[in-house]
């Protein structure tokens, strides 16, 4: 991303933990509808052969970050939220870091070399590649591999070894190459296996996020009126206890604050820090925000 169309972009800052410096977001693209994300983050993981995962925030955002690395902290992740009254998706990048190719692929060999992993058996789908074709070796190069084995699908694995076999026209006995095109070929097995998991994580997301935005949430009528009965007196645990009207001005102000805090949590999938009020505000604020579930809160 060049630095021009960085500043152009919208950014904000959000709050990364104790003594950790803030984290940039820039706004990548608005999306209307779910599938849309789906095809932008499988195309980034097909560039870049990842393995990425999900997890929902405190606030209701879907955090997309690496899987790939054990603790991954050089990778960026991104945050996608859902307006409620647009109906549509944006998608924040962490904005100071970017993908590797080269560290992605060297963690398949990280602790490699040594002794492979127990034999176990030779996956049912592989005694089917093609004849001349030495399974053993391939199945004990693959058992090498720093790879999540569980995460592959032996037939897709088998479809995409043999294609990239005859496409660069490998000969059987060509032990340094075939080794070489066995590791793509599980990363990207891997790869596939990942995508589909996002784009089921994805699609749940969206059915829950739709499902919660009922009419009522988005009512042009008395702030109070938006709040569930039995809350309206003390309406702190209600999702929109920053609209309510207070019993007291202490319930207020407790409101107010506890808001401020609670949107310093939207890295964190625990609340583990103490909470603290908010420590950034968005450089840019177009017409339209309005309604978004809050990237920091």
């Amino acid at each position: 991303m060049g630095s021009l169309q960085a500043r152009e972009m919208e950014e904000l800052y959000v709050y990364a933990g104790e003594n950790m410096p803030r984290v940039r977001l820039c706004l990548l693209r608005r999306y209307s509808c779910v599938e849309e994300v789906e095809a932008y983050v499988g195309r980034v993981q097909d560039r870049y052969t990842l393995r990425l995962g999900t997890v929902e925030t405190i606030t209701g955002n879907l955090k997309i970050g690496c899987d790939t690395h054990a603790e991954c902290e050089a990778c960026p992740f991104y945050i996608l939220e859902y307006n409620e009254v647009t109906t549509e998706y944006s998608l924040w990048k962490a904005a100071d870091a970017d993908w590797r190719l080269d560290s992605i692929v060297a963690t398949m060999y990280t602790g490699a070399g040594g002794p492979a992993r127990e034999r176990g058996a030779l996956p049912r789908a592989l005694q089917g590649l093609r004849e001349g074709l030495d399974r053993e070796y391939v199945w004990d190069c693959v058992r090498r591999l720093n790879l999540p084995l569980e995460q592959i699908d032996w037939a897709e694995f088998r479809e995409l070894l043999e294609s990239m076999l005859a496409a660069k026209g490998v000969a059987d006995d060509d032990c340094v190459t075939l080794r070489g095109v066995v590791a793509l070929a599980a990363l990207q097995a891997t790869v596939q296996t990942s995508k589909r998991a996002v784009r089921s994580q994805l699609r749940a997301y969206d059915s829950r996020v739709r499902a919660a935005a009922t009419p009522a949430s988005t009512r042009t009528s008395s702030p109070e009126s938006l709040l569930p009965a039995d809350s309206r007196e003390s309406s702190v645990s209600s999702v929109h206890y920053t609209y309510g009207l207070p019993a007291t001005q202490l319930d207020a102000n407790f409101k107010a604050y506890f808001r401020s805090m609670a949107e310093n949590f939207e890295l964190f999938e625990e609340p583990a820090t103490a909470l603290r009020g908010r420590v950034a505000k968005p450089r840019k604020k177009p017409a339209g925000r309005q309604g978004h579930r809050p990237v920091q809160a």
